[in-house]
């Protein structure tokens, strides 16, 4: 099974990981001993980073 990616999904989800070490001081996560214990029930935020063409739509 392969990832989504932009390039040909039109989406992709984005790495936590790189988002923290990026900007550790306002993009916080649990440690990784956390996040590989997570199961079913726990809460888990995704990020979506989505492509979006620019297209006019029609007035109504």
């Amino acid at each position: 099974m392969r990832l989504a990616s932009s390039e040909i999904d039109y989406w992709e989800l984005r790495s936590g990981v790189d988002s923290h070490k990026e900007n550790p001081d306002k993009f916080w996560i649990p440690d990784e001993e956390k996040r590989k214990n997570l199961k079913v029930g726990d809460a888990a935020k995704l990020i979506f980073d989505i492509v979006v063409v620019n297209k006019i739509w029609p007035q109504f």
